[in-house]
């Protein structure tokens, strides 16, 4: 059988995916860690100490001495490097993670119903928050889909953003440090088991549940938290032992009520090993769960376990942009960025072939002149003088059907180079339209040809002011098909929500 190669292919073959880094910013650490666009090539690693007070209970307290700290990591990480990209992994208390049972209903009415049955649990306005999804397909529940909501503090996590951004970095996904983590223990654990990660670092104690790639839950004590505003100078083991004793059996209950079945395994997480050998015993002897097996390859068996949660994130970082569907919790447009700086790549590569082959032919074509072509030109010139043949002529015609063959081909280049220009344009129209009728845009979703749909999730103090802003698309014919489904207009405490479907 031949190999198939589709277009994406080929685009990989010829401009391959920029390289992309993990950073997991915790409360006392940054972790660095890099695949060079392949499993088997690590090129970046590292660890460097946060001074404390800089973060605090996952929240940036000090961001000027965050920024300032990552302009000295960039210039002693990537001295030279123009474009950093970066999957940005954050303490997991600016994350709140929930499982949906829905019916399965069609594809938008399915849609509505996420996003109604996740303002009815979200602990925060979904203006107040990045939100993001994913359909796990069929749930436990007969006839139901299981969704995955993901949301993150706005207010938290615009600050850490905003530093990165300032110290050159780009990033392409936000995710929280119990995401990376199921990641890893997927990709390099064993399959398809039911797993307690048990992670004791600097800052606190924080608790996973997963099934294979699935975050089915997480919780992350602070000292403060355990042990109130004393805290201990010397952590002992015993006191830890009398917290996982107080959090694990409910945890071991939650998982067997909402998935049907116990939890199978454990692993303990710990840069110290003594922790590890004593708690990882007293859980195995406390609670019968079997120790969780991890199998990395040679080349990787100097990874600690404190290290697992960075190493997944570096792993979303090999994921083709285009099938990357994992929950990120960051700005409209953060995807967007980094496919436009991939499409200039794309356009500067083949600027640049061009004008090697260009320059190549005419050194070739010089060479012959001066070689072969002499005579032939001679010639041709008293044959100018001769009448032509009929064999002659119908040679020309055929030439110039190629020519015009050829020039409608630069004529469709071009306007494919302008396709990508029309919807900046449209986008344009309805971002200047929203914003003469009050209209708050939170998100849009694009479909590409031939569908072309149009999906606007935003806000309003009132419902004049969507119906307003509809008819005023519709006057200006900036969509079509226009549809505002009564039933996604939701009441909140500043005015309306809405999601608007339409068609460019």
């Amino acid at each position: 059988m031949k190999p198939k190669f589709s277009l994406k292919d080929w685009q990989k073959l010829l401009v391959p995916e920029f390289t992309i880094s993990a950073i997991s910013i915790e409360e006392r650490m940054v972790r660095v860690f890099c695949f060079d666009k392949t499993i088997n090539k690590i090129t970046k690693v590292g660890k460097y100490a946060l001074p404390p007070g800089i973060i605090e209970e996952g929240i940036l307290k000090k961001p000027q001495e965050l920024q300032s700290f990552f302009l000295s990591l960039k210039q002693k990480i990537w001295p030279k490097t123009k474009e950093i990209w970066l999957v940005l992994s954050l303490p997991s208390a600016n994350f709140y993670t929930n499982l949906l049972s829905l019916p399965d209903l069609e594809e938008e009415r399915f849609k509505d119903a996420v996003i109604f049955n996740t303002q009815m649990v979200a602990p925060l306005p979904l203006e107040e928050v990045y939100f993001d999804w994913e359909d796990w397909g069929q749930s436990v529940k007969d006839n139901e889909r299981e969704v995955f909501i993901a949301l993150a503090n706005k207010k938290q996590v615009n600050p850490y953003l905003e530093v990165l951004e300032k110290a050159g970095f780009k990033i392409v996904a936000v995710e929280s440090w119990a995401i990376g983590l199921v990641r890893f223990l997927n990709y390099f654990g064993e399959k398809n088991q039911s797993v307690l990660s048990v992670s004791l670092r600097t800052e606190g104690i924080e608790f996973v549940l997963s099934e294979g790639n699935k975050l089915i839950f997480f919780d992350f004590d602070s000292w403060s938290e355990i042990f109130g505003p004393k805290i201990p100078k010397q952590i002992t083991i015993d006191m830890i032992k009398k917290h996982l004793d107080n959090e694990i059996p409910m945890l071991l209950n939650f998982y067997s009520l909402k998935r049907k079945k116990p939890v199978q395994k454990f692993i303990f997480l710990s840069s110290d090993n003594k922790f590890n050998q004593i708690l990882s015993q007293f859980i195995f002897e406390t609670y019968k769960l079997q120790p969780f097996g991890i199998a990395l390859p040679g080349y990787m068996r100097w990874v600690a376990l404190d290290w697992f949660s960075a190493i997944g994130s570096a792993l979303r970082g090999l994921i083709p942009r285009y099938q990357d569907t994992i929950v990120s919790l960051s700005p409209v447009g953060t995807e967007e960025s980094y496919s436009q700086n991939h499409l200039y790549r794309v356009a500067s590569l083949w600027a640049k072939i061009g004008l090697t082959v260009i320059l190549l032919l005419t050194g070739v074509f010089g060479l012959l002149d001066n070689v072969l072509f002499r005579n032939i030109a001679n010639r041709y010139a008293q044959s100018l003088t001769m009448p032509l043949d009929r064999a002659t002529l119908e040679k020309e015609n055929i030439l110039v059907q190629q020519a015009n063959e050829f020039n409608a081909l630069v004529n469709i280049l071009n306007q494919i180079k302008n396709y990508q220009e029309s919807d900046y344009q449209i986008l344009s129209k309805i971002f200047n339209s929203a914003r003469q009728n009050n209209i708050i845009i939170k998100r849009i979703l694009m479909s590409n040809q031939p569908a072309n749909n149009v999906t606007i999730l935003g806000s309003a103090t009132n419902k004049i002011n969507v119906s307003t802003w509809k008819q005023s698309l519709e006057t200006a014919a900036i969509l079509k098909d226009i549809n505002l489904p009564l039933q996604s207009l939701v009441e909140t405490p500043e005015g309306v929500t809405f999601i608007l479907n339409a068609k460019l």
